[in-house]
């Protein structure tokens, strides 16, 4: 990884990962057995949890696969270190007197191709620094579907209130 060429992203939009991509010949697990899989998507979660909420996405789809990776996960998790190696030297600055509570949510309409489920994600910052943040796959997958937005919003609504007593 040390001559990678950094990319502007931790996952290609067109990178679908499934447990179908299994290593399927005896040259692909013996290939795969001595790949640090594990080894990297942890590395990867300690850099997530502590300075890095932008791999959260990322990280999460490639941990999925720790038990049985086929080349193409690990290509996936190569990507997230090539973005990495390009965007070590930045930083996030942020200046204001305000003192205000933001959140942000998203969802990503059922990428997952084992489960169909989607994976739902927030972050709340106080004073721009990130203070909560949930990435998790959908459980109950038909409510989402039917009614859409307002579920999230009632799901990311419980840790919103909790924040806002904590920080009064």
């Amino acid at each position: 990884m040390h001559n990678a060429n950094p990319v502007d992203t931790p996952m290609d939009k067109s990178c679908v990962l499934s447990k179908k991509l299994y290593p399927k010949t005896e040259e692909e697990k013996k290939c795969m057995t001595k790949i640090p899989y594990a080894s990297a998507v942890g590395s990867l979660m300690y850099a997530m949890m502590r300075t890095r909420p932008d791999l959260c996405f990322a990280v999460g789809m490639v941990s999925r696969y720790q038990n049985n990776p086929e080349p193409n996960h690990w290509v996936a998790v190569k990507r997230i270190l090539k973005y990495l190696k390009g965007t070590s030297d930045l930083a996030l600055c942020y200046h204001g007197e305000s003192l205000r509570l933001v959140g942000y949510s998203d969802a990503d309409g059922s990428r997952d191709r084992d489960e169909r489920k989607s994976t739902l994600g927030y972050a709340f910052y106080w004073e721009a620094l990130r203070c909560y943040h949930l990435v998790q796959q959908e459980v109950a997958l038909h409510l989402f579907v039917y009614h859409g937005s307002r579920i999230y919003c009632l799901y990311i609504s419980s840790p919103r209130s909790y924040l806002v007593k904590e920080i009064r």
